[in-house]
């Protein structure tokens, strides 16, 4: 070896292995999609006269992330309807029938045309996802 020279080695980078007991989530993460639903108007507005729509459109979560929902189910409502929602006093059943509405076969839509959607299924090699 030389003394003169000074050579330096890379070791390659190593992962991090896996823990033991975690396994990686079955939810769906996409916050392109979340955007992307931020982007359309209110999925009730003028559906019910009298009931207008007011403040920035959110994403409400059709099945909460608590639940084991994940990003796929999300319909936009703007912030009146989403805190009326989420309000004791209403239940997703009722809020459904009095816009007449189906959040959940609208947020499947949703996801079925989102870009990200279509992406983030492509990349997992998932359809249903």
């Amino acid at each position: 070896m030389e003394t003169g020279s000074a050579s330096k080695m890379t070791l390659p980078k190593r992962k991090k292995p896996a823990r033991m007991g975690v396994r990686e989530s079955s939810v769906v993460r996409c916050p392109g999609h979340l955007k992307w639903v931020r982007g359309h108007c209110c999925a009730v507005a003028g559906r019910v006269p009298g009931r207008e729509c007011w403040g920035r459109i959110e994403a409400h979560h059709v099945r909460t992330r608590g639940a084991g929902g994940g990003d796929e189910q999300v319909v936009p409502l703007c912030q009146g309807h989403h805190a009326q929602l989420d309000s004791p006093a209403w239940s997703s059943t009722r809020f459904e029938r009095v816009y007449k509405i189906d959040m959940a076969g609208m947020a499947e839509d949703l996801w079925r045309v989102s870009p990200h959607g279509i992406r983030y299924r492509r990349d997992k090699g998932t359809e249903h996802a």
